[in-house]
């Protein structure tokens, strides 16, 4: 009787746990995890902070305080890095620009990982955004960055306070300091919210923007009406703007307008107009920890390699000068002044674009964005530097274009460089014409080197572990890309045998890339 009365009792006691078991492993959990402690805790940890709407329940304080001051800044607890991953950057301008799709295409094929929309090509200007006050149209914007989501671009806006008719009916100029600076900045935090791919409040697709401008080359003078405030109402301008974005997304990268460091005109610019704007934005942020931006600059005149050199020195100097000299610096938009009947245009243009890239990277400048993807269009026969040759510039004729010798430089180039160790390069001469750049991919070594001299020079590469190195031409071996009908034969290769961990090399006035075989 008693062992009956035991084992009834036992059998009710795993009954019991088996249904308390069944209904916490279906009991809906009441807390969401996240990275620093849970949703409902009562605190407003670091990353709730940074996005008051993950947690309502315990930011609500951040949130009733933003929602009764519109322009209350939640800004970032945490310095973040602006270094960002993309190293290859086009920008989509050109002819073909108005067919965004097929320059995307050419994009990804080239290479590239990121693609910088600007101007009219798909930058975000606040007049196209919102053409009557509290009136929102994303969608030209919407299908251009969701297409370079599609293809794997990552993408990088140019971002332009291009007041509208109803904030500034009367300006003379493309930019000035808005009128209503608090309508400009709910401008600025819905377009941001709306790229960032968070899942809330997104476009179509959730493309994600990861890096914004604001504006470029407010130094434009020769009667160009382009930016009609001062210095200070720039550097103002970009502060409030900085805030604005990093509250809607606290990843993001963000740059400063792309100034014009052409050598031979920065001088007069740098000092009556850059300097000024990063003396301001110093003394606004002075007690601002959490302040971290990149310096965007543009260069045009990519013939003359120790020109660059010097160009490159005079900004940083400049940064030091102005107590910045630890800031990043990005080359957002490079490329030559070259004329559209130059019969060795499509040569000079792919070796530019192998030695202005390469130079930029040994100095620090990580991230470089070629200016134009294709021809033309406005900027004139003395400006050719697509990648995308546009014979005609006609609409009728636009099945006429075709990738010239400098896509194909360029898509080599991104294929060389694939395995790079970008805190690993080494300059081993940058003097007397001849231009040594070792690398480390892969871990093992890689190197890029040409020579400016009318007459070719011997090299040696040392450290060299293989018994064989590879030497590949930079540029093809056709006089027009139209002549390339196999991409992976265009390329002159040599092998080199290695004696005593050392080859010797010839270095013209086309790039090589050598690598053991």
């Amino acid at each position: 009787m008693n062992k009956k009365i035991i084992l009834i009792a036992i059998i009710s006691i795993l009954i019991i746990a088996t249904g308390l078991g069944v209904f916490f492993v279906f009991q809906k959990p009441t807390l969401t995890q996240t990275k620093n402690g849970k949703c409902g805790d009562g605190v407003c940890d670091a990353k709730e902070k940074s996005k008051p709407k993950l947690c309502p329940k315990d930011c609500q304080e951040i949130i009733s305080d933003t929602q009764k001051n519109p322009e209350t800044k939640m800004e970032p607890s945490i310095k973040t890095s602006q270094k960002g991953t993309s190293h290859f950057i086009i920008s989509i301008a050109g002819f073909l620009g108005n067919n965004y799709e097929s320059s995307l295409d050419y994009m990804k094929e080239s290479g590239a990982d990121d693609v910088r929309f600007m101007s009219r090509w798909g930058g975000m200007h606040w007049e196209k955004a919102e053409p009557q006050k509290g009136n929102f149209d994303w969608s030209f914007f919407d299908e251009r960055y969701l297409a370079a989501k599609q293809r794997g671009l990552k993408i990088m806006v140019t971002l332009y306070p291009s007041s509208p008719q109803w904030d500034n009916p009367n300006s003379e100029y493309d930019h000035e300091y808005p009128t209503d600076i608090e309508e400009y900045l709910k401008f600025v935090r819905m377009a941001t919210e709306r790229y960032d791919g968070d899942g809330k409040d997104d476009a179509p697709g959730s493309p994600i923007v990861s890096d914004w401008i604001l504006m470029e080359e407010i130094e434009r003078g020769d009667g160009q009406k382009w930016w009609g405030g001062t210095p200070a109402q720039y550097a103002d301008l970009f502060v409030k703007t900085y805030y604005a974005i990093k509250s809607a997304n606290p990843d993001a990268t963000i740059g400063t307008y792309g100034a014009n460091n052409w050598l031979g005109i920065k001088k007069d610019w740098i000092e009556t107009i850059t300097k000024p704007v990063f003396n301001e934005i110093k003394k606004i942020t002075s007690d601002k920890n959490d302040f971290a931006f990149v310096y965007s600059m543009h260069y045009y005149q990519t013939q003359d390699m120790h020109e660059y050199l010097g160009n490159i020195n005079f900004v940083k100097n400049m940064l030091n000068d102005v107590g910045l000299k630890d800031n990043p610096i990005i080359m957002e938009d490079i490329a030559p002044f070259m004329k559209k009947t130059d019969p060795q245009k499509e040569q000079k243009l792919a070796k530019q674009i192998i030695t202005s890239h390469i130079i930029s990277f040994a100095n620090n400048l990580k991230t470089v964005g070629w200016a134009q993807l294709s021809d033309g269009f406005e900027y004139g026969e003395n400006f050719e530097a697509g990648i995308i040759s546009t014979p005609n510039m006609s609409k009728k004729d636009m099945e006429k274009s075709f990738k010239n010798l400098g896509f194909y430089s360029y898509k080599l180039m991104t294929e060389k460089m694939e395995g790079i160790d970008w805190n690993d390069i080494k300059i081993i001469q940058e003097s007397d014409g001849v231009y040594i750049y070792q690398f480390s991919k892969n871990g093992r070594p890689f190197w890029v080197a040409w020579n400016d001299n009318s007459e070719s020079k011997q090299t040696t590469l040392s450290n060299i572990t293989s018994s064989q190195v590879k030497i590949t031409q930079a540029v093809p071996k056709y006089e027009s890309g139209k002549d390339v009908t196999d991409y992976n034969t265009a390329f002159a290769t040599e092998i080199k045998t290695v004696q005593n961990n050392t080859a010797s090399v010839t270095l013209g006035d086309v790039p090589i890339f050598v690598e053991e075989k």
